[in-house]
């Protein structure tokens, strides 16, 4: 079990062909790598840090003591509830959302470090792109037209490899 202490980093997937689908974005005060520790299988997933990062690392026998303790099993518990719902609702997103809500979702999602308990949002994500482009499964000239278009309604502003979310509630209404 692993937690973000400082830095940022970058969680993805790599198909055979070598294609990179970047899945999120660890920030500080995240925890990940639980899924390993839980079913004993290897880890689904590859992490990469943006700049330098530090990590404070459970090991599994820690991991496995601390499990014992009624508190700590639930916070995990809950920390998988968590990350289920906004698992469920990226699936939905691809399923039943517009092009254009797509990326207004995720951008709120990426201000809210992709954690549905947290109260505060960031108000700038900084994320490229190209990155955004790979979270949603969607061209780049796409994602380009959509952020537009979400530029002109007033809900957020670009600069490089960067969101400013203008107005949370005009991006939300998206």
């Amino acid at each position: 079990l692993l937690l973000l202490l400082d830095g940022s980093l970058k969680m993805s997937s790599t198909s055979a062909a070598g294609h990179e689908a970047i899945l999120s974005y660890v920030h500080p005060g995240q925890w990940f790598g639980e899924l390993a520790l839980l079913d004993g299988l290897s880890r689904s997933r590859d992490v990469r840090s943006v700049g330098a990062s530090e990590i404070l690392v459970v090991e599994p026998e820690a991991f496995n003591e601390l499990m014992k303790d009624a508190s700590f099993a639930r916070h995990v518990t809950e920390l998988l509830a968590a990350r289920t719902r906004m698992l469920l609702g990226l699936v939905e997103d691809f399923a039943m959302r517009s092009a254009r809500a797509r990326p207004a979702r995720r951008i709120v999602l990426l201000a809210y470090d992709d954690d549905t308990r947290t109260t505060q949002a960031r108000k700038e994500v900084f994320v490229s792109h190209d990155a955004l482009a790979s979270m949603l499964g969607m061209t780049r000239q796409t994602l380009a037209h959509q952020l537009k278009l979400l530029a002109g309604v007033g809900a957020i502003a670009q600069g490089y490899s960067r969101i400013l979310i203008t107005s949370m509630v005009a991006l939300m209404a998206e």
